[in-house]
C-alpha cells in the first residue's frame, strides 16, 4: 500500500483523545438504521442488487440535520485544546494471522449488520474482520476471511489486487465499499521479481467499488462499473528510477451530507507526465448520490464529473498527508477530520497527530490544523523514536456512534493506529480522546 513498501507487517493502536472546547452540547441524529430497503435475497451484480444498494444511498431517512446541535461550537479553533488521553489497548495481534498477508495494512474501518454485530476489518489484499457485540467487546479469536483480490494481472480489469477501506450500508445487510487498488507495469513485463522498488518505479493505483449482499460476511467485486476512479493507462512507458506511485490511493470512510455520501482520497500525478517537481499530491474530495455517478471536489462548491476527466483540487494542507479519517463530531456539532503530519525535521519520518474542523463538506472550508496535543510524544512500538509516523494511518472510530458506518464521533472517540513490527509483533491497539468544555471537569 502506498508508503508502506518498505514495512510489510502493521500494528494499529487506538488512542483516546480529548477534546477541550469552548463551548459544550451534545445532539442526537436521525438515526441511519431506518431505511426503506426490504430484506430479500440478492444474487450478485444483478439490477435487482443494484438498485437495492443505489436506493440506500438515496433514502432520506438517514439525512444529517445539523439543527439538532442543541450548542454548536462557534468559538475559534485555537481556543479547542484536543489531547491524547488514557492507555493503549491491544485490539488484535499479528500473532492471530490466518496466513502471512493476514495483517493490518489499512486504516481501522468497521461497521454494524442488521443485528448489531460489529465487525472491524483487517484490511490487506486479502481482507479479514474479527467480530463482537460492540467496538469494546470485539474477539481476537474471531478472525476469519471476508475478501480475496483476484490478482488478475491486467491493467484494464482494475481487478489486481484490492484493499478494502470503506464500507458502507444503510440497512445493515446490503453494504457497498470503496477499495484501495495497486497495479504495477512490473506485472507486465514479468520483471518485479523480489525487488519491490521496480514495483513503486511503476505503481499505478485507482479506487474500486466492492459489495456484499449478506450483511458484510463476505464481499466481491461488482464487475459492472466497478471502478470509481483511476490514472491514465500506462500504455508501456518506460520504468523511472525513482518512486512513481501516482494515482489515487487511500479512500476514507464514506460520510453522508445531505443527498450526497464523500470520501476524501490521497491524489498523486504521475511523474512520468510532468517534471518531478511539479508532481502534485495531496487530499482530493470524491462524491456520489448513488454509488454509480462519482463526482471530484474542483475547488470551492465546484464538483464535475469522474467521467469527464480532468486534473482534482486538493485541500491546501494535506500534502504530505497520506490519508484522512472524517466523522461528524456531535459535541462540536462539525465535522473532524484527523491525520498526519511530520514534524519540521524529517530526518527520523516522525510526526504527530493533527485536527481539523468544517461546518460543511461541501466547499471544503477546513480550518488551519491544530496539533493533538501528547501525540507528539506518543512512544509507538517500532517507531523508532517518540512520536508517529505516516505508515501509523490513523482513523477514528466511537463505540457510541449511530447507525451502522460508524460516521459519528463524540466527546471521547477512540483514535485507532496501526504500527510497524516484525511479523509476530503486529497489533491493532486502542487510545482515547478526550473532548471537554474549556474550564470544566
Amino acid at each position: 500500500m502506498k508508503l508502506v513498501y518498505v514495512f510489510l507487517f502493521l500494528l494499529a493502536l487506538i488512542l483516546n483523545v480529548g477534546f477541550v472546547a469552548c463551548n459544550s452540547g451534545f445532539e442526537t441524529f436521525s438515526s441511519l438504521e431506518s431505511s426503506s430497503i426490504v430484506n430479500d435475497q440478492l444474487i450478485g451484480d444483478s439490477p435487482h442488487f443494484i438498485s437495492h444498494l443505489n436506493t440506500a444511498a438515496n433514502d432520506s431517512s438517514g439525512l444529517y440535520n445539523n439543527s439538532e446541535c442543541r450548542t454548536s461550537f462557534t468559538g475559534n479553533v485555537k481556543d479547542l485544546n484536543i489531547s491524547i488521553d488514557g492507555p493503549l489497548k491491544s485490539v488484535w495481534s499479528h500473532k492471530r494471522k490466518i496466513e502471512p498477508m493476514n495483517l493490518p495494512d489499512a486504516p481501522a474501518s468497521a461497521y454494524k449488520d442488521k443485528q448489531g454485530q460489529v465487525s472491524l476489518l483487517i484490511s490487506h489484499h486479502v481482507t479479514y474482520r474479527i467480530t463482537g457485540k460492540s467496538l469494546n467487546e470485539l474477539n481476537q479469536n474471531s478472525t476469519e476471511l471476508v475478501f480475496r483480490s483476484n490478482s488478475n494481472k491486467s491493467e484494464d480489469a482494475h481487478d489486481y489486487h484490492h484493499w478494502l477501506f470503506a464500507p458502507y450500508t444503510q440497512d445493515g445487510v446490503n453494504f457497498w465499499g470503496l477499495n484501495h487498488h495497486e497495479w504495477y507495469a512490473c506485472l507486465v513485463n514479468n520483471d518485479c521479481g523480489n525487488n519491490f522498488q521496480i514495483n513503486m518505479n511503476s505503481w499505478a493505483n485507482s479506487i474500486t467499488k466492492v459489495a456484499s449482499n449478506n450483511g458484510g460476511k463476505s464481499w466481491f467485486i461488482p464487475f459492472s462499473n466497478h471502478v470509481v476512479i483511476a490514472p491514465k493507462p500506462w500504455n508501456g512507458k518506460p520504468y523511472l528510477s525513482v518512486m512513481n506511485n501516482h494515482g489515487y490511493f487511500h479512500p476514507s470512510r464514506m460520510i453522508r451530507e445531505g443527498n450526497y455520501l464523500y470520501t476524501f482520497v490521497y491524489y498523486e500525478n504521475d511523474a512520468t507526465d510532468v517534471p518531478l517537481e511539479k508532481v502534485k499530491a495531496g487530499i482530493m474530495v470524491l462524491r456520489t448520490k448513488d454509488f454509480q455517478n462519482w463526482e471530484y471536489w474542483a475547488g470551492r462548491n465546484k464538483y464535475i464529473p469522474v467521467s469527464q476527466g480532468g486534473t482534482p483540487a486538493t485541500i491546501s494542507f494535506t500534502n504530505p498527508t497520506a490519508l484522512v479519517s472524517v466523522t461528524y463530531n456531535t459535541y462540536l456539532c462539525k465535522y473532524l477530520m484527523v491525520f498526519w503530519k511530520p514534524e519540521s525535521d524529517q530526518t527520523k519520518g516522525l510526526g504527530s497527530a493533527y485536527y481539523s474542523l468544517s461546518s460543511s463538506l461541501l466547499s471544503q472550508n477546513w480550518s488551519s490544523p491544530q496539533k493533538i496535543i501528547g501525540s507528539e510524544s506518543l512512544i509507538v512500538p517500532y517507531n523508532g523514536g517518540r512520536g508517529l509516523r505516516v505508515q501509523n494511518y490513523l482513523s477514528i472510530l466511537d463505540s457510541k456512534s449511530k447507525g451502522y458506518n460508524f460516521e459519528f464521533s463524540s466527546e471521547r472517540p477512540d483514535l485507532y493506529i496501526n504500527t510497524i513490527g516484525d511479523i509476530e509483533g503486529q497489533l491493532f491497539t486502542q487510545k482515547p480522546i478526550n473532548l471537554r468544555q474549556l474550564g470544566g471537569a
